[in-house]
């Protein structure tokens, strides 16, 4: 007798699901890859756009300009986009207009920028539409790894180098120097319940300009107190930053962010081991 054995349609459906799931993985985990710029993807954004989490995109050395290289737009991917050697040779230049990268779209610290000069970016409104992040802008909860990078001679209304709205990205190793903006955070700006990790950066000679500008170096404004959210300000060199016409030549302290040196840390979720300023001036 022959015996006959049906599979049925849900067993089936099982099997291909758990096929596709294990190819999927193995694509995400396993076989990542690295995509190369310009020898592939002519711009950083096409390799960018290509790539799936898991992928790293290899920027080769160069200086790279206009459209698709600029205002580079990770898309919520957990990729890493890096130079191959360093950021004196890998430079993003914004040519006066826009940002060099803008994270929005929910990047948690595996979207990795890692070894470039980000420079010349320009961002600007008029109050109350003030614009933020003149070399980087991490906004709506976006929070990537920012690390080894030279982000330099950027300008914006708040955050000339880096800006961070309601994000929380790990800003580590980093030289941010001669940016400025008109109003807070010359290097850096901290905004709206933003607690990054800022640690081991050369902040160096960035400035605000406008009549009360707070935080030549590092901004630090409006957040609430939570014992699970802790803005991290550690083994930084802060020098040569200025608020002349306003407060804060190093850092600067605004709104909710109030206190100095461990007050902060006990009062207000701040650690900080770095200088925090409340004149105007260098610090």
């Amino acid at each position: 007798k022959q015996l006959h054995v049906l599979a049925s349609p849900i067993r089936v459906s099982l099997c291909f699901l758990l096929v596709v799931t294990f190819i999927i993985t193995t694509r995400i985990g396993v076989d990542a890859d690295t995509l190369h710029v310009p020898s592939q993807y002519t711009t950083i954004q096409k390799g960018i756009d290509a790539a799936v989490n898991g992928d790293t995109i290899l920027v080769a050395n160069g200086t790279y300009t206009g459209e698709g290289n600029k205002n580079l737009d990770f898309g919520g991917k957990a990729i890493t986009v890096q130079s191959e050697n360093g950021p004196e040779k890998t430079i993003i230049d914004c040519g006066g207009t826009g940002r060099g990268y803008y994270f929005h779209s929910g990047e948690h610290s595996s979207s990795v920028v890692r070894g470039f000069t980000i420079k010349n970016g320009l961002v600007l409104g008029n109050y109350p539409n003030t614009v933020s992040g003149g070399g980087i802008y991490c906004a709506d909860n976006s929070s990537p790894t920012i690390t080894n990078n030279i982000i330099t001679n950027n300008r914006a209304d708040r955050g000339g180098g880096i800006g961070c709205r309601n994000s929380s990205p790990i800003i580590i190793n980093n030289t941010i120097s001669q940016n400025s903006a008109k109003e807070v955070g010359g290097g850096i700006d901290c905004d709206e319940n933003s607690f990054p990790v800022i640690n081991n950066n050369l902040i160096k000679g960035n400035s605000v300009e406008g009549d009360g500008g707070i935080g030549g170096g590092v901004c630090v404004s409006d957040y609430d107190y939570s014992p699970d959210h802790i803005f991290t300000l550690a083994q930084n060199n802060i020098t040569e930053n200025k608020a002349d016409f306003g407060v804060g030549g190093g850092v600067g302290l605004e709104d909710g962010a109030s206190g100095e040196g461990e007050a902060i840390g006990r009062k207000k979720a701040c650690r900080l081991d770095s200088p925090v300023e409340r004149g105007g001036g260098g610090g």
